[in-house]
């Protein structure tokens, strides 16, 4: 018998995912004379989020950009958000991206927040999601209250208390349920250089004020700074960034 030579070349759409099994028989050669099989699987598509690990100022209102690649028939993304405090998952907005294949979202931080672009996946392309993590601070105010004066030592401002007046320090800080701790650093100017000289954390009211009194001896003419921070994980919570006060208030003392 005389064996058949050539090649046989088609093209076809597989209907469903998963292996599918092609033959090729003749009119001539009885039964099959060759046969394969391929293995349809969904593409992964392009899906990109941008400000991951951002750190911002409380309050800021930030657009977070997705952009989404080649896709089958489905354009559609959607973008969550989810605040490390409460863990409530929010949608934030679903819409078709637009030519450039991207669809923006914004929203005002006022904690650390994960959010997250969804695409659900068409025909042709499985469903993908990506995440990025931003991250906001507090604000933090300290306020010295009790001085009779002020008055510049070079450039910069000092608070005059009396030697026998115990400072008042009043503290307002983004509040937290419970009540969370706010850290309070002292400095004292000694050598040509500025010295910790006592480092505390205090609680907050659940409205996020904290009132102090600096306490012992101040020798009159010593020079001495102060501020507030949060810190993360420290103050009794996780749910905002580190935030270090971005001013110190200065004092010193007269007879």
């Amino acid at each position: 018998m005389a064996r058949l030579r050539g090649s046989v070349h088609f093209t076809d759409t597989p209907a469903i995912l998963g292996s599918t099994t092609y033959s090729a028989s003749s009119y001539v050669q009885r039964g099959a004379l060759a046969s394969a099989t391929i293995n349809v699987v969904l593409r992964t598509p392009a899906l990109t989020l941008d400000r991951n690990n951002g750190v911002v100022a409380y309050g800021t209102t930030v657009t977070f950009t997705a952009a989404l690649g080649v896709t089958s028939t489905n354009r559609v993304v959607e973008i969550w958000t989810e605040d490390h405090e409460t863990h409530y998952n929010q949608l934030l907005k679903r819409a078709t991206v637009n030519s450039a294949g991207k669809v923006t979202a914004s929203l005002k931080m006022t904690r650390n927040t994960t959010v997250t672009a969804k695409f659900s996946g068409d025909a042709g392309y499985a469903a993908r999601t990506v995440k990025s993590i931003v991250y906001a601070k507090v604000k933090v105010k300290t306020e010295l209250r009790g001085h009779y004066k002020t008055k510049k030592v070079g450039s910069t401002k000092y608070s005059v208390f009396r030697k026998k007046v115990k400072p008042k320090i009043y503290v307002s800080m983004t509040a937290n349920y419970p009540a969370r701790h706010h850290r309070i650093v002292l400095q004292r100017y000694s050598g040509g250089k500025w010295r910790v000289f006592s480092d505390n954390y205090f609680p907050l009211s659940v409205q996020g004020y904290s009132s102090l009194r600096l306490t012992g001896n101040h020798p009159v003419g010593s020079k001495w700074r102060i501020r507030s921070e949060y810190t993360r994980g420290r103050s009794g919570d996780s749910f905002n960034y580190t935030t270090t006060e971005a001013t110190w208030q200065y004092l010193t003392f007269s007879k």
